[in-house]
């Protein structure tokens, strides 16, 4: 080659360079020609409005001499929660007065019970004008004049107000257009009654009710849920050439980034270790709405699912804080319990820790079962308490009935849910087969 040449290309080779420096110095490309697809936002659905995250835990209802309690995944459920969110979108706390008595003078039309509590106030749909408060129940009550509202708040607070008529006129039109053909009339629970019958010191903790007649549930065949793989990974990480895949034995995919890390198997589990020393300084209606937004976006919002609880939790000996979200699933009113659920921990940098594992029906077996009433669970369940936890002989303390309801028990062997009654006494659960009153087998706590 000449020397022409060279220096030519010499002269080349400089140049180029300087222009490359030029470009990465003082030259921005374009983010989307920086990340490609890679960084675009990617989620599973958007966030769910605030009139969709938070639902009553029951709903119970009195009607020409009759109690009626409905759940969630119930018809009759879903159209008095209807009635009552629209009452209380329209309602202004301007007509509420505090009651310094709040002892009920009648029994309520209809109760609705919220765990985690219904925000209202400032910021919610429900009593827009008001400030924020969490409320625990709310109440229609109708002396046969008028209807009147009362709210009882998380912190022990209870307001009420009388209702127009054109509202009352809407509310009863909702409660008339029930169809409680095949609906089950319910007991309350009574301390005496059941201290007699049981021969121990019993205390109802909190209205309770039961079926006041026989009962026959089907059997449930599941299949577990089925999320996009693929679009689930490109959720959760958001540049795929970070990450790194282990094939477990089982079958079961380990992604991680090194800093995050995936499983999915059998449902999925979804950790952040150095987000745990964060703080959570939501507001409790700010964290309802990252908790929703954080299950939409990453799984969805499955229709069978009710969230359980809210709950704020600091460690011990730690600054560390977070949020505790639980949903659970549920079949025509009834829980289903095991190996199922979802659960997010989060706080103000965001998820730490998420696990999912839910189930969706199959198909509905030809076998039904006649459930054992709920005198005979009790029996069993206080058996059960007595034989695992020889205390309760002795105590002279009063046992505490807190929860009593018929559920599904899943059994993740053969993915069959049979009926049960789930049972909470002095702050221990209870499985109660409904069939057998023994424990039900196969089943996860």
């Amino acid at each position: 080659m000449s020397e022409r040449a060279k220096s030519i290309l010499l002269v080349s080779l400089v140049l180029l360079s300087l222009f490359l420096t030029y470009q990465l110095w003082f030259v921005q490309r374009p983010l989307e020609v920086l990340t490609g697809d890679s960084y675009e936002p990617i989620y599973f659905e958007e966030a769910r409005p605030l009139a969709g995250v938070v639902a009553p835990s029951r709903a119970v209802l009195r009607w020409e001499g009759t109690i009626f309690q409905f759940k969630f995944g119930q018809r009759a459920y879903a159209t008095l929660w209807d009635a009552v969110s629209d009452l209380l979108q329209r309602y202004s706390a301007a007509d509420l007065s505090r009651m310094e008595d709040a002892s009920l003078a009648a029994p309520p039309v209809l109760a609705l019970t919220f765990q985690p509590p219904l925000p209202a106030g400032q910021g919610s749909v429900w009593l827009k004008d008001d400030v924020q408060r969490e409320l625990k129940e709310v109440m229609l009550i109708n002396n046969g004049e008028s209807w009147r509202l009362e709210l009882h708040t998380a912190a022990g607070e209870a307001f009420a107000g009388t209702i127009s008529d054109i509202e009352a006129l809407r509310m009863q039109k909702a409660l008339e257009s029930l169809d409680l053909s095949d609906a089950i009339p319910q007991r309350e629970l009574n301390s005496e009654e059941l201290s007699a019958a049981l021969g121990l010191n019993i205390e109802v903790a909190a209205p309770i009710y039961v079926p006041d007649r026989p009962v026959q549930l089907e059997e449930l065949v599941f299949k577990e849920e089925e999320l996009d793989r693929e679009l689930l990974v490109r959720t959760f990480f958001v540049d795929r050439s970070l990450v790194r895949v282990v094939t477990e034995r089982d079958g079961s995919l380990i992604y991680t980034d090194g800093e995050k890390g995936l499983r999915l198997g059998s449902g999925l589990t979804y950790s952040h270790p150095q987000l745990e020393q964060s703080p959570a300084t939501y507001t409790y209606l700010a964290a309802l709405n990252s908790a929703s937004r954080l299950l939409c976006y990453y799984g969805g919002w499955a229709e069978n699912l009710r969230l359980e609880s809210l709950l704020l939790q600091r460690k011990t000996g730690r600054r560390s804080e977070h949020y505790l979200a639980c949903w659970q699933s549920y079949y025509q009113g009834k829980p289903i319990v095991g190996d199922t659920g979802a659960r997010i921990t989060f706080n103000d940098s965001g998820m730490v820790e998420y696990q999912r594992r839910l189930y969706e029906v199959a198909y509905s077996t030809s076998n039904t079962y006649a459930v054992q009433g709920y005198l005979e669970a009790l029996r069993a369940a206080l058996e059960q308490l007595m034989k695992n936890n020889p205390a309760y002989r002795e105590t002279a303390q009063p046992l505490i009935l807190e929860e009593m309801m018929l559920g599904y028990a899943l059994n993740q062997d053969t993915l069959r849910c049979l009926p049960v009654w789930l049972i909470r006494i002095s702050g221990l659960n209870l499985e109660i087969d409904a069939r057998s009153l023994e424990g039900p087998e196969g089943v996860s706590p």
